[in-house]
């Protein structure tokens, strides 16, 4: 996936599972265990586009 991250350019990216949270129209939808890269300086998360 991604190689730096967009913010600091950090190179140490980690690959992570995450909580991920929708919100539209107050309404939410929760996702556990999504997988995603996480910068380990800020925290910042890239996650991969699903292919249709």
């Amino acid at each position: 996936m991604r190689k730096t991250c967009h913010f600091y350019g950090n190179k140490n990216l980690k690959q992570v599972n995450v909580q991920y949270t929708y919100t539209h129209d107050n309404k939410y939808l929760i996702v556990n265990e999504v997988p995603c890269e996480q910068c380990e300086y800020c925290g910042e998360q890239y996650f991969k586009m699903a292919k249709r």
